[in-house]
């Protein structure tokens, strides 16, 4: 402040000496500090206003003079400014990690906020009666199910100044495949889905499977784009950066097929599988720099019959 002020000082007695013969005004930056000259009859008049670095100039002058004849006016104030915790997302993003020296001490910040999205990712894949149940007494199936898939245009929402809490979303595709035993296929009764068994029977035999005791193979396939809106979590370990986001994930199912394989080739049991194209379930992520661990848990019947499935994946991904 007493170097603006000094400034100040010279500047009207400068300003006064050629504003006997020439009437302007000026403004000028010095430092971080807009400096405007007000030339007038009565004198001049000097206003000092704050500037941020990405070159906003505050509405209020922290500092104001007045020079008249051979006095010298001030007036000082402190300007109130308000920051609003969530930063807009168009905000330029910077490095992940920015590293300084200062006496030979490393400080590390994070300066981006990145949704923990994987770019593509592979997981286990299961059904279950209802949300987060550990069995189906419906589904007999085999381990090697799994789903893959990716999330692409992710984006945050907002976060907040630190860049350690916000808002993310994406658009996601994936990929599933629900393997049953070779005893065991999904077949449908005017697009109503059941489960025929080949130890126990039953009056409707699905087509191609009257005197067979196995097939090859027996699985559910189908197609979901995804739209995850996640409360995201962001912290430093040493100088890697981690994440931890938890929120719903809306699904929309398409392309739902039961498939056999036996005689050496692919068979199709049923194409018009009635099948709630809405879900909903929670995803949660746990970022470490590129590599991303996956968990989802559905909440709703992905059948409106008497087949009980909800889906639950957990899983590994990568952020190219």
């Amino acid at each position: 402040m007493k170097r603006l002020v000094l400034i100040t000082m010279l500047m009207a007695w400068v300003g006064s000496a050629f504003s006997q013969e020439i009437k302007t005004d000026t403004t000028f930056v010095v430092n971080s500090n807009k400096i405007q000259v007000i030339d007038s009859k009565n004198g001049l008049k000097i206003k000092v206003y704050e500037m941020t670095q990405d070159g906003s100039v505050s509405v209020n002058p922290y500092y104001e003079s007045r020079y008249e004849g051979s006095s010298i006016t001030e007036k000082s104030g402190n300007n109130t400014y308000i920051q609003i915790p969530i930063v807009p997302a168009f905000v330029k993003k910077q490095n992940v990690v920015v590293e300084k020296s200062d006496d030979n001490q490393k400080q590390y910040k994070i300066k981006s906020f990145i949704p923990a999205y994987p770019d593509i990712y592979y997981s286990y894949s299961q059904l279950y009666d209802e949300p987060f149940m550990s069995e189906s007494s419906v589904f007999w199936q085999r381990p090697n199910s799994f789903e893959w898939g990716m999330y692409l245009f992710d984006e945050e929402l907002c976060y907040n100044k630190s860049r350690t809490l916000g808002i993310v979303t994406a658009l996601g595709i994936s990929n599933t495949y629900n393997f049953l035993n070779n005893k065991t296929v999904l077949a449908t009764v005017d697009g109503t889905p059941y489960i025929y068994n080949f130890n126990e029977g039953g009056e409707v035999v699905p087509e191609g499977m009257n005197g067979r005791t196995y097939v090859d193979k027996s699985f559910l396939r189908y197609w979901s784009l995804r739209l995850p809106v996640s409360l995201q979590i962001q912290w430093r370990l040493s100088y890697k950066v981690m994440a931890l986001s938890v929120g719903p994930e809306l699904e929309w199912r398409f392309g739902m097929r039961s498939i056999t394989n036996y005689d050496g080739g692919k068979h199709v049991v049923a194409d018009d599988i009635d099948y709630n194209p809405i879900g909903v379930n929670v995803l949660t992520t746990l970022k470490f720099q590129d590599f991303v661990l996956l968990g989802r848990f559905g909440l709703t019947q992905i059948f409106d019959s008497d087949v009980k499935a909800v889906p639950f994946n957990v899983g590994f991904g990568f952020v190219l």
